[in-house]
């Protein structure tokens, strides 16, 4: 197979595949081999399919690698060996939709504060406070941090791209003083004799350590620190378009389930059960001890005519006191001057400023009272201006 892998791998190298790339691949189709027992070029489509299907039903891989193990397998047979193109589809009827646990502030400096090592810590805290990839901060130079323009240089990062990152001033501070200790050689985080970057594995089982020894029991490893650096600047009011351009993401749909994860958008939308209670709102049961569950029998609004305002009105002004009510009485009706008060029991008398008949009323009213009866046949007329609840009907009263 070493033929044919080195095929594979020259074909790869010219359409620009990432040397990471190239390892899974590679590794995929060594796999295929070994079930089969047989060169890749001897084994048929139906043969490729049968083992996609199994490593999803029996083996219970993730969709992801099954997915890695069908691109690795058209590419080896589509390009490298020139079949005739044959659809490998892995047998997953929808790849599951997960989102990675969020680190809250407090437990994130409890991840950076543990590391005994300056070396461990600084790791860590470049992964943090730049949202760097694993590859990102491992291949990071000396010479790539410019202080005095405050940022970083990412050189071809993922997909090949560079990109500028800000350099956190606390970084700086951290880096001057671990410099002073350990020189700083050409990359950021070399290996123990500096000849060469450090490992992925390594970064990643100095977080899992960390991660130990600060209590979390969150999943995810030391891309979990990227995935709370998006999500805090989003809490923080950075808008959509910068936390892409410095995540380094071609895509801003691949920013936008950050989110998602961000806890002030979560916690601003108020659930409707928190709402407060209408003030109309009735107990289940109702005064009589029957359920309300219809609708109940009230009386209906009566209709009102735009005239029945204007009359309230007048009303309302023929009831205001008299000005002249202390200068002169006030004129009784015709009925009432011919017959004594009912109330009062005294008879009209025509003495009066004007000659017309007058009667004497009472002026306070007693805390038992109650007002005069009317006698049948009576009439009322125009209201008295009198304050007195026992006072007879009269006339209206005459105008200063």
């Amino acid at each position: 197979m070493s033929e044919l892998r080195d095929r594979m791998i020259r074909d790869m190298t010219g359409r620009g595949v990432a040397p990471r790339t190239h390892k899974a691949y590679i590794a995929a189709v060594v796999r295929l081999a070994k079930h089969y027992r047989r060169s890749p070029n001897e084994i048929t489509n139906d043969e490729v399919q049968t083992y996609l299907a199994h490593l999803i039903q029996e083996r219970k891989l993730s969709w992801s690698t099954c997915r890695q193990a069908a691109n690795a397998c058209r590419f080896l047979y589509h390009v490298t060996l020139n079949h005739p193109r044959t659809a490998f589809h892995v047998p997953l009827p929808k790849p599951p939709q997960k989102l990675p646990e969020i680190l809250s502030q407090e437990e994130v400096w409890r991840l950076l504060t543990v590391p005994a090592q300056p070396r461990h810590r600084l790791l860590l805290l470049t992964v943090y406070a730049a949202g760097l990839r694993v590859s990102e901060v491992i291949a990071l130079k000396v010479s790539a941090i410019d202080a005095d323009r405050m940022t970083m240089r990412i050189e071809q990062g993922k997909g090949a791209k560079d990109r500028d990152v800000p350099l956190a001033a606390r970084l700086l501070r951290e880096l001057r003083a671990y410099w002073q200790t350990a020189p700083p050689r050409v990359w950021l985080v070399a290996n123990r004799q500096g000849t060469r970057p450090s490992d992925i594995t390594v970064a990643q089982k100095i977080s899992t350590l960390a991660k130990l020894r600060a209590g979390i029991v969150k999943q995810g490893g030391i891309h979990a620190l990227r995935h709370a650096f998006a999500t805090h600047r989003l809490e923080a009011g950075v808008d959509l378009h910068t936390v892409q351009r410095r995540l380094g993401h071609r895509q801003i749909s691949t920013t936008m389930r950050y989110c998602h994860l961000s806890q002030g958008r979560l916690v601003g939308t108020r659930s409707p059960l928190d709402l407060p209670q209408p003030t109309a709102a009735r107990s289940p049961c109702s005064r009589r001890g029957r359920p309300t569950g219809r609708r109940p029998r009230g009386r209906a609004r009566r209709w009102r005519s735009p005239t029945s305002s204007v009359l309230t009105e007048r009303r309302s002004a023929t009831r205001t006191r008299c000005p002249a009510r202390r200068a002169a009485r006030c004129r009784p009706s015709r009925r009432a001057a011919r017959r004594p008060s009912a109330a009062l029991g005294r008879r009209a008398t025509p003495a009066g400023p004007s000659g017309l008949p007058t009667t004497r009323v009472a002026t306070g009213t007693a805390r038992n009272a109650s007002p005069s009866p009317r006698s049948a046949g009576s009439r009322p007329g125009a209201p008295s201006c009198c304050p007195s609840r026992t006072s007879t009907w009269c006339s209206p009263c005459p105008t200063p």
